[in-house]
């Protein structure tokens, strides 16, 4: 990868990329490819999508599930010299219209059942829809929907003998791709409104990857679960890195916590990447019998604390070996991003012997930092090679007392960082002056050059007295209690903060939360503290629009859908 000034010069010559498999009943009906079968699979697709009218340039979403033709649709448009812009597979059909309207996409890959409208689409400027799954037939006339089937077969019928064996000629007759072309627009999740389109670059997307690789944290055959959404920048870049290394890919499109468990076992990854959501559940021993969940407590106590030998083979044998199992049993590296998580899992996760790291990145800038050596839980991590971290103080975060290192707001400078946000030179300029993308993070270098970060500037709380609150590590605190399934701290314009509680169960009685918060309360700060509490009966989820497509809380929703209980 290290040769290679693009994605699609190392997709088309590296001799080590990986090949895939999805389970046999899966609505693609593709079982397995070979690097030589993805390969030619793209150059078909490539012609395919050429043969419709992508020309250089032109955008096209991708609206679907996890799964291998995703990924090969996204090489074959970047091949053909389109703009990818992928829309998460649970957006709305009105949330996918504004994204491909405001990418002025011209074409749409997505499934048969995202396409009850094909009409609105097209009003939008969508000439060409193209279905990925052949299980949905449509009824229509309309030659601006095509299945991929249909897709393929005209461009072979344009471009005869299009075979592998030959793709370096007709790589020849495609548009030129250079460095600084975009290559593909991601919408951000948009915690606190609309969601913005970062373009990346054809040259920026292979610097990042390359930084990836320089941590040689992934080995040539390792096998890998893709669960989270392709749509994601985190996801999409650890599976380009991943197939580029030569890896194993198995895909799963339904990511219930029982579809994911299943495809653990049946493929036993030996990395997983992840959001804090999962290993938060596993913590908590979610699925476990009460019995099971207090030693599985016990049992992260005995490693931590490196109880006798004795005691960590009984509870080892009795619980941990549950989790692994869970994980598949071969789980060698647990890479977390997405949000940040709590350090007390991290501590436990490795203790168990499962190697847990943290990254922090950004939609607009890729992954920035990684805790690469995994001696730094609750951090960060320190910079990738060739990224640049800078510390400002702000006036809106004053710096803590008890802090000896310099706190302010993160700034960043990257080969990674994206070029603009599309069709928003306004706010590009806010977040990107002289080649410094501004994050929007508060934290801190130590004394080790390890990034640790305190929270966003837009999540502060300004109470009515005039002291400001980062609600996340409040929040941190409160879900270390497994009787916490979800918890937000909302406090503007009081002068307390007071929290909003999802539990865990139901039937757990108010005296516990209350018992729990005072020992929250025992380690804040005096104008930290949590003076009222609510419980909220049902879960925030992405589809009350109380959380981003990553998990992350939709904060202003959520005190607006609850504004009435505070």
């Amino acid at each position: 990868m290290q040769n290679y000034s693009t994605i699609l010069e190392c997709f088309w010559n590296s001799p080590d990329i990986g090949t895939f498999r999805n389970p046999a009943d899966n609505w693609q009906r593709l079982e397995a490819m070979d690097s030589q079968k993805i390969r030619q699979f793209v150059l078909d697709l490539t012609f395919g999508l050429i043969n419709a009218g992508l020309e250089k340039g032109d955008r096209i979403a991708i609206w679907a599930p996890n799964c291998i033709l995703w990924f090969m649709m996204d090489m074959a448009a970047l091949s053909a010299g389109g703009i990818v812009v992928p829309i998460h597979q649970t957006t709305t059909q009105e949330g996918a219209q504004k994204q491909t309207a405001h990418a002025q996409c011209k074409m749409l890959v997505t499934i048969g059942t995202n396409i009850q409208a094909i009409q609105e689409f097209k009003k939008i400027g969508i000439e060409k829809i193209i279905l990925l799954d052949s299980t949905y037939l449509v009824f229509t006339a309309d030659p601006s929907c095509v299945t991929l089937g249909t897709l393929i077969t005209d461009a072979c019928l344009r471009y005869p003998g299009t075979h592998i064996e030959n793709h370096l000629t007709y790589m020849s007759t495609l548009p030129l791709v250079s460095d600084y072309d975009p290559a593909t627009i991601i919408y951000t999740s948009g915690t606190t409104g609309e969601g913005k389109g970062c373009v990346h670059t054809h040259g920026d997307i292979a610097k990042n990857l390359k930084m990836i690789g320089l941590l040689n944290l992934v080995q040539k055959n390792e096998r890998y679960v893709s669960f989270l959404p392709l749509s994601h920048i985190f996801e999409r870049w650890v599976q380009w890195f991943l197939f580029l290394s030569g890896a194993y890919i198995y895909h799963c499109d339904k990511t219930t916590p029982a579809n994911l468990m299943e495809a653990f076992q049946l493929h036993q990854p030996t990395l997983i990447c992840t959001v804090p959501s999962l290993l938060e559940k596993i913590h908590a021993g979610k699925g476990l019998s009460p019995i099971k969940r207090t030693l599985l407590g016990l049992a992260f106590r005995a490693y931590r604390k490196n109880w006798p030998t004795i005691f960590k083979n009984i509870l080892d044998r009795t619980v941990i070996q549950t989790i692994k199992k869970k994980l598949g049993g071969s789980v060698r590296t647990l890479l977390v991003g997405g949000a940040p998580i709590r350090t007390e899992i991290i501590k436990d996760f490795n203790a168990i012997g499962l190697d847990s790291r943290v990254g922090f990145g950004m939609s607009e800038a890729g992954v920035i930092t990684l805790d690469s050596d995994g001696t730094n839980p609750g951090a960060a991590g320190k910079p990738l090679s060739g990224v640049e971290i800078k510390i400002i103080p702000t006036d809106e975060w004053p710096q803590t007392h008890k802090n000896p290192y310099i706190e302010g707001e993160i700034l960043v400078k990257s080969p990674g960082l994206m070029k603009e946000y599309y069709r928003n030179p306004e706010a590009t300029g806010k977040i990107l002056q002289d080649n410094w993308l501004a994050t929007g993070d508060i934290g801190y270098l130590d004394n080790k050059g390890i990034l640790r970060i305190i929270g966003r500037v837009k999540d502060m709380i300004v109470l009515g007295n005039g002291e400001k609150v980062f609600p996340l590590p409040i929040e941190e605190k409160i879900l270390q209690y497994p009787e916490i399934q979800q918890v937000c701290i909302i406090g503007n314009s009081r002068n307390f903060v007071k929290a909003l509680i999802v539990p865990q169960n139901q039937h757990t009685r108010k005296e516990d939360f209350d018992n729990i918060l005072q020992k929250v309360n025992s380690r804040l700060e005096k104008w930290e503290k949590i003076y009222e509490f609510e419980i909220i009966p049902e879960p925030f989820t992405i589809e009350a629009g109380l959380l981003t497509p990553t998990l992350k809380l939709r904060r202003n929703a959520i005190s607006l859908r609850y504004g009435s209980t505070l």
